[in-house]
């Protein structure tokens, strides 16, 4: 299975999020923000999630290493802002042009 054409979840940065959503014909933003969204859930529940416990402690620490490891990687927050001032930067440009 692949998710914006990677197999590696490593491999889902921002610029591969974007590539995404323009082959899927969708809105970057949206998809970028779906990202954000999914993200800081898995994070915030995974560590409350009561049935946590019942998952064995060697699959358990697994999935924990997993979410410590990509919940930087998934993290578009940064992108999202530089990509935002951007944009706003091109449309002021083309407002002020007559």
């Amino acid at each position: 299975m692949t998710l914006g054409g990677e197999k590696s979840f490593k491999a889902l940065t921002p610029s591969r999020w974007k590539s995404f959503a323009t082959r899927a014909k969708l809105s970057e933003t949206s998809v970028l923000r779906a990202v954000m969204e999914t993200v800081a859930l898995v994070n915030d529940e995974w560590w409350r999630l009561p049935e946590r416990d019942l998952v064995p402690e060697p699959i358990r620490n697994q999935i924990d290493s997993h979410i410590k490891m990509m919940t930087p990687i998934l993290s578009v927050h940064e992108y999202v802002k530089a990509h935002s001032k951007q944009q706003r930067s091109t449309n002021k440009g083309t407002s002020s042009r007559g």
